[in-house]
């Protein structure tokens, strides 16, 4: 990640834009399989540049890998 600096906060994460200072918050991420049943899922910051997603996928159905790499994605990007 370029051009932000992750924070953890208490529920999620955070991007503090370098250029700003602008803070952007991930707080509300939801993933579900592919019946639709929601999965308890959660933004770990591991270091200021590098964001991980985590998906407690035990019960799912199925899970699609694209799906989790168009959402870490679409967070580099933000």
């Amino acid at each position: 990640m370029t051009g932000a600096q992750a924070e953890p906060t208490d529920d999620g994460a955070q991007l503090v834009l370098k250029d700003s200072g602008r803070k952007l918050a991930y707080n509300r991420l939801s993933v579900a399989d592919a019946r639709e049943k929601k999965l308890a899922t959660r933004l770990e910051v591991q270091a200021p540049d590098r964001l991980t997603v985590v998906v407690e996928h035990a019960d799912a159905t199925e899970i699609r890998c694209g799906l989790i790499r168009r959402l870490v994605m679409r967070i580099g990007a933000a």
